[in-house]
């Protein structure tokens, strides 16, 4: 390439660094990085773009100072009409002759820009002489087209119709535009927004590509150029719309004089050609069957936002056009913009783009907040309820169509939110949303039952979660975490969390729940054993050294049983003189182990009645001390409820006596029952001996 070579090492080996008078590897490093920014400079030839830059701003400083605006014109005119036909015959040249399709693609480009600067130099010329001015807009428009269908033909580049007329109504809009504003009255109230539109008029024209675009690739496959698609001939018209900013800038400068520098020129002028601009990618993402244009696509609302909400300068014209703007069109950009997001990312999952669906949710859920007075976010409005159903919907169909579980909670959940928010002064959302709350709780529970997977198992883990603290808490007399609930809430709400509980362990098969209820019900005897220790104290004042005398002999009881037990095992061996006896022997053991089981079971029998006698005397305990207060003769409810407590602890003593008799009955006669009865015995006991013996005497 030009003599220069295609690669050069980037260091030396040892041996070669050991030659006498070879260069040293520092050196070799900075020479290979000389010779690749050679090599780039020489490949991508920027010199085409910095004398176009430099010839362009050489005049236009040459025509800055001069106030007449026929010499600013006639210069500016001239000198950019003749350095466009320079680039034009250069193309020629390059490319017919020399084959230099890289160099041509830049000069191509740069013959355009001439194109859109030769338009603002007619901007004084409509000020200071509309007549004049006009006929120079309709000569460059002229100029323009013909130099472009001559450079077109003669490169033998085939644009088609669907192309070439989008191209045309773009050089129409830059040319003629202004000749509008110029025709109008520069203190006319309708001039600003004149100014304001050319955007989105630019955005309408760019829209005329869908045709082409729906076409798809094959419709410029044969273009007589190497260049593929995209690159041709979306090079053209990316470069069009970046050049409707400045245009739109200069614009507000020039038609809508205020006096010095100052304009009502703000980024959200470039909103709708932002969102004009998404729209062709998603199609084209659509017809190329591209996701990387598709997701390009998605985030242009995005950036939409992001120009809506970058506030106005101080400047007082520009304020003061914005406040016009809410005031004629009842918003602020940013809630139009926001609305328009929703409204394109509904279009985008309408034509079922993958990402669309869950783009759409976070719009509608910005839109909740975002009110037609807010400009940023130090002026959100309150939630409203209708975005957040129209999120239910949304991900409530998406749910139906590819049966997500996700989408599916997420819709519900949607659903109670809106209704909280409509209802949020109503009974529904009172207790400090009470029933909100445990309607999502619902929600969790009936997705664990419904759905198989991590987010089920994961709700199912939370929801447990959730329950536990509810019903703990309002067990030991918090409002915490149920809220602030009438008393009559607090008092039955552990209740009705350990039916749950039990209820979702048989429907869930979770084991998990069982443990549940009973954290919950010890938590319940924990925070309501202190108010029936506190009375049966009263009626019984030695009751704590009833209780220790029971634990002492509890533990000496058990202690006993234990010595007994391994005395038993050395104290009976196997006696092989007896092992050939008759049957009659058989026939009476059998007997008597049949009289120890029944024996056995009685005592089972009967100790369960006495624990259930146990537990079923002190909810008649609690409920007529708490229920006294209804009645008139109050000495009569407290008689009723302080001899319930009274009757309910000696039975659950009772009970406890007899599991301590049934345990030194199997040892002694070596009964062993089935495993159900025997675990049945050891949970009952448990239960009652710490839920309501002892910690309500530590309580």
């Amino acid at each position: 390439m030009n003599g220069l070579p295609e690669s050069c090492p980037l260091e030396s080996s040892p041996a070669e660094s050991a030659v006498p008078g070879a260069a040293p590897p520092d050196t070799i490093v900075m020479r290979h990085g000389t010779r690749e920014f050679v090599r780039w400079v020489y490949t991508s030839n920027p010199f085409y773009a910095a004398s176009a830059v430099l010839f362009f701003w050489g005049l236009w400083s040459s025509c800055y100072t001069k106030d007449y605006w026929a010499f600013k014109t006639a210069t500016l005119m001239v000198g950019l009409g003749a350095y466009s036909l320079l680039l034009a015959g250069t193309t020629f040249l390059v490319v017919r002759w020399g084959k230099v399709w890289e160099d041509g693609r830049s000069l191509l480009v740069l013959t355009v820009v001439m194109f859109l600067g030769l338009s603002v130099s007619f901007d004084d010329a409509l000020t200071g002489h509309f007549a004049m001015g006009v006929l120079c807009s309709i000569t460059g428009l002229a100029f323009a087209v013909a130099l472009s269908e001559v450079v077109l033909r003669g490169l033998g580049l085939r644009l088609g119709v669907r192309l070439r007329m989008p191209y045309y109504l773009m050089l129409a809009l830059f040319f003629l535009y202004p000749v509008a504003l110029g025709a109008m009255d520069q203190q006319h109230p309708a001039v600003p927004w004149v100014v304001f539109a050319f955007p989105a008029t630019a955005g309408v024209v760019l829209l005329s590509l869908l045709p082409a675009i729906r076409k798809g690739p094959q419709y410029v496959r044969d273009n007589g150029s190497p260049w593929p698609w995209p690159w041709f001939p979306w090079t053209l018209f990316a470069l069009l719309a970046l050049a409707v900013g400045p245009r739109s800038y200069y614009l507000a400068v020039s038609m809508h004089q205020v006096g010095g520098l100052a304009t009502i020129f703000a980024p959200y002028f470039l909103v709708l050609l932002l969102f004009a601009v998404g729209v062709l990618l998603l199609e084209m993402g659509l017809v190329a069957q591209s996701p990387l244009v598709l997701r390009i696509a998605l985030l242009a609302p995005l950036g939409a936002l992001v120009l809506a909400g970058i506030a106005c300068a101080d400047e007082e014209t520009a304020l003061e056009f914005l406040d016009d703007f809410r005031a004629t069109l009842g918003g602020t950009p940013l809630f139009f913009t926001l609305v328009l997001s929703a409204g394109f990312y509904a279009w985008a999952a309408l034509r079922r783009v993958a990402e669309g669906i869950d783009a759409l949710t976070f719009a509608l859920l910005a839109l909740a907040s975002v009110a037609p007075q807010t400009y940023g976010c130090d002026t959100l409005g309150p939630a409203r309820a209708m975005p957040v159903l129209f999120v239910a919907v949304a991900q409530a169909m998406a749910a139906r169509r590819h049966a997500s579980s996700q989408r599916c909670f997420l819709s519900a959940c949607c659903v109670l939110a809106a209704a909280t928010i409509a209802w949020q002064d109503t009974w529904f959302a009172g207790w400090q949303d009470f029933l909100p709350r445990h309607l999502v709780l619902g929600v969790m529970f009936l997705m664990s039952f419904a759905f198989r997977g991590r987010l089920a198992n994961f709700l199912e883990y939370f929801a447990a979660v959730a329950l536990l603290t509810y019903g703990s808490t309002a067990a030991l007399g918090s409002s915490l975490a149920i809220g602030d609930v009438p008393a009559i809430v607090s008092r039955t709400y552990p209740a009705f969390a350990i039916a749950a509980a039990l209820i979702l362990a048989r429907l869930l098969g979770n084991r998990l729940y069982y443990a549940l209820a009973a954290t919950t019900a010890v938590c319940w005897g924990f925070g309501r054993g202190g108010s029936l220790y506190a009375r049966l104290q009263r009626t019984l004042p030695g009751l704590r050294y009833l209780l220790a005398a029971l634990a002492a002999f509890a533990v000496a009881m058990f202690i006993s049983l234990r010595k007994a037990r391994r005395a038993r095992r050395g104290d009976h061996p196997k006696d092989h003189s007896t092992a050939g006896k008759g049957t009659a022997d058989a026939s009476f053991g059998a007997q008597l182990r049949r009289v120890r089981q029944s024996v056995d079971v009685m005592l089972l029998t009967l100790y369960r009645a006495l624990s259930v006698a146990g537990v079923v005397l002190v909810v008649a305990s609690y409920l007529t001390y708490d229920a006294r207060w209804f009645y008139s003769s109050r000495n009569v409810m407290r008689f009723v409820s302080d001899s319930c407590a009274t009757l309910g602890l000696l039975a659950t003593l009772a009970a406890l006596g007899l599991a301590l008799c049934i345990g030194a009955f199997e040892l002694v006669f070596v009964v062993r029952p089935q495993r159900s009865l025997r675990w049945y015995l050891v949970a009952n006991a448990l239960v009652l001996l710490v839920g309501t013996v002892f910690i309500p005497a530590v309580h």
